[in-house]
């Protein structure tokens, strides 16, 4: 029959235990036992006036006598449910004892009064506890009291002539309360499993909620601090204050691997700065670390690996989670608690989100701190190669200005000696007997033509060291190009047609002169010129054109200038030596196999023609550079070198 019963009574239960509902029932009850016992209290006190006064009905004493006592224990019943001295597992027996006192009552009355139509009065006592009483073997026994003890009257006293149909009023009372308890259970039962199934829905959003706002805070901490100590910490923190638990410590392995340090913990009665907890591998941390899987301990104490030297005082529960990425363990991270079982499966998934987040923290921290410790070694690095630049350049500049000084002062040397060579060697060449004697001139001839070549050289050193010194001196006149470059061509006429060159020469006689200095601008065509022959070979040709044009810049707007482009069908140059060939002393190829004649094709020299040609051009205020589709000996692209120089204007005369 219990079985049909508690079948009868069964709802679905929507993933809640059976007990978890009988407890939730119970404690429904007990919320409605004051308001029932001191409803019956008063009903039962105002019941004793009105039976004296009013009913003076036969026993009306003993009736009076016990509604007072019934008063009495009702209202001691008010007081044990509102100060919460009834346990819970006795709520159906106090109402079961209300419901005997009421019957005591009803039954005293019927018995004392005889009279059958009491028999409503048990009636509704037996539909209250249908409808009050949520235990279905409470109402089934009570009310079979209540029809026995009618039962009792009807046998000892004399049965009235309706007493069969007050009986089967009886019955069909009992029946319609176990009906309404049935429905009313039912009802109730389905109420309060939406009402738990809806409070854990509830709890499992605030969980979901808190574990939404968890991790997003873990991951914006993530990607906006990137220092480990300062990261782990404010993690650690974060989690305790969200959760309840007592400690929360992440370990990370020392450098030996053996042994783990909390490296951040929080607890509510220690201080971080003065605890630090170590794990070794044969403790609980140190297991979780070796086999990378959780471990959940609802009594730590009970393990076999329970070590108090990585536990904080009082600690009964503990949940580590592993801190790992793919295959690579990076840490533990601890949740102590000093209550048994405070850690749930739910909170293993929930924490284990928040452990590979941590892992996250962990990789990119420690990422950070050798990005950070190599950017220090690397600065340290340059700050040390800086100022072993620094030293050299320092003695470059040193040796370069005793260079420059060695140039200068040499070369104001050798112009005595040079000058003695010249003289002399020009006396020979104009005596009569020098001339007579052929082989004699023809040395004399030599030493001349070495000393102008040796002239020509120490005149170039010169410049370069005018110029490294920043000593130049430029004499600015009107300077016309047309005769300049007519004197050039006189000087040049017999070294290209020696090597079958032409050379070619716009007019430059329609264009206003440059206010330059006349000497200087004659040595950088030269040069230009020079250079363009020992790289042209042997019936090639070279251009000379010009244009006038109005150069447009931040610092000299509208400035007038004047373009000179020297161009050959030579050699040409490789694109990354465009700008070295304008450096002191630089050779093309090797040094000891270029000739020694001065405009033979490919010819050697000092290296400074092109120099003094940027420098005396930047001293003007000009610029040069030099244009090439390459370098090949065989196709010969030949090269361009562009000047550009302002036209300048002559100072007002006083």
């Amino acid at each position: 029959m219990w079985h049909w019963l508690r079948d009868l009574l069964k709802t679905e239960s929507l993933g809640l235990a059976a007990e978890e509902l009988d407890v939730a029932l119970r404690q429904a009850q007990m919320s409605t036992l004051p308001f029932i016992f001191l409803s019956l209290g008063v009903f039962a006190s105002f019941f004793a006036p009105f039976q004296w006064f009013i009913l003076q009905e036969d026993g009306s004493a003993v009736l009076v006598t016990i509604a007072l006592l019934s008063a009495l224990l009702f209202m001691g019943l008010f007081g044990l449910a509102q100060w919460g001295l009834i346990p819970r597992p006795w709520v159906y027996h106090a109402l079961a004892v209300a419901a005997v006192i009421s019957l005591i009552n009803m039954l005293a009355r019927l018995h004392l009064t005889a009279d059958a139509k009491q028999t409503a009065n048990i009636t509704l006592l037996m539909m209250a506890i249908g409808v009050v009483i949520l235990s279905t073997p409470w109402v089934i026994i009570l009310n079979a009291l209540c029809v026995v003890g009618w039962g009792i009257w009807v046998w000892t006293a004399a049965p009235p002539p309706e007493w069969a149909a007050h009986f089967l009023l009886m019955l069909t009372t009992a029946a319609s309360a176990f009906v309404v308890h049935i429905a009313r259970v039912r009802a109730y039962r389905h109420s309060e499993l939406l009402r738990l199934v809806e409070r854990r829905q509830r709890e499992e959003l605030h969980r979901r909620a808190i574990q939404i706002e968890t991790s997003s805070a873990v991951g914006n901490r993530i990607t906006s601090i990137f220092d480990l100590d300062i990261l782990l910490h404010q993690i650690a923190e974060l989690i305790r204050g969200r959760y309840p638990t007592a400690f929360v410590g992440i370990y990370l392995p020392n450098e030996m691997g053996i042994y783990m340090t909390a490296r951040f913990l929080t607890s509510n009665s220690l201080n971080p700065d003065g605890f630090h907890l170590r794990a070794g591998e044969d403790g609980l941390v140190g297991w979780v670390m070796a086999n990378g899987r959780l471990l959940r301990l609802d009594d730590v104490t009970q393990h076999p690996q329970y070590r108090s030297a990585e536990l904080v005082p009082h600690t009964r529960s503990i949940l580590l989670l592993p801190l790992r990425m793919g295959d690579q363990m990076l840490g533990v991270l601890d949740l102590q608690s000093s209550k048994t079982a405070a850690f749930t499966a739910d909170d293993e998934q929930l924490f284990q989100l928040i452990a590979d987040q941590i892992a996250i923290a962990v990789r990119n921290g420690q990422l950070y701190e050798q990005t950070r410790h190599f950017n220090e070694k690397l600065e340290q690095m340059v700050e040390k190669r800086t100022a072993e630049l620094q030293n050299a350049y320092h003695r470059l500049e040193r040796l370069d200005k005793t260079k420059a000084d060695f140039i200068s002062i040499a070369s104001h040397e050798l112009r005595t000696p040079l000058t003695i060579i010249s003289f002399n060697t020009q006396l020979l060449l104009d005596e009569a007997s020098a001339r007579q004697d052929t082989d004699l001139y023809k040395r004399a001839e030599g030493i001349y033509e070495g000393f102008q070549r040796f002239n020509a050289v120490i005149e170039s050193m010169l410049d370069v060291a005018q110029i490294d010194t920043q000593s130049l001196s430029l004499y600015r006149t009107q300077v016309a190009l047309a005769p300049l470059f007519e004197k050039l061509n006189q000087k040049l006429r017999d070294t290209v047609r020696e090597r079958q060159i032409k050379l070619e020469v716009a007019d430059f006689r329609p264009f206003p002169p440059l206010y330059a200095d006349a000497k200087a601008l004659e040595k950088v065509f030269y040069h230009l010129l020079i250079n363009a022959i020992k790289y042209t070979p042997n019936g090639g040709h070279i251009h000379v054109s010009g244009r006038r044009f109005t150069l447009h810049t931040e610092e000299h707007p509208n400035t007038p200038c004047f373009q000179i482009t020297v161009a050959d069908s030579g050699i040409g140059i490789p694109p990354e030596l465009l700008e070295l060939i304008f450096e002191k002393f630089y050779q093309t190829g090797p040094v000891l196999l270029h000739s020694s004649g001065q405009t033979n094709f490919k010819a050697g020299g000092p290296g400074l023609g092109l120099a003094i040609v940027r420098g005396l051009v930047t001293a003007h205020d000009g610029l040069i550079w030099a244009e090439s589709d390459g370098y090949d000996e065989t196709q010969y692209p030949g090269s361009r070198f562009i000047v550009i120089l302002p036209l300048g204007e002559m100072p007002p005369t006083a």
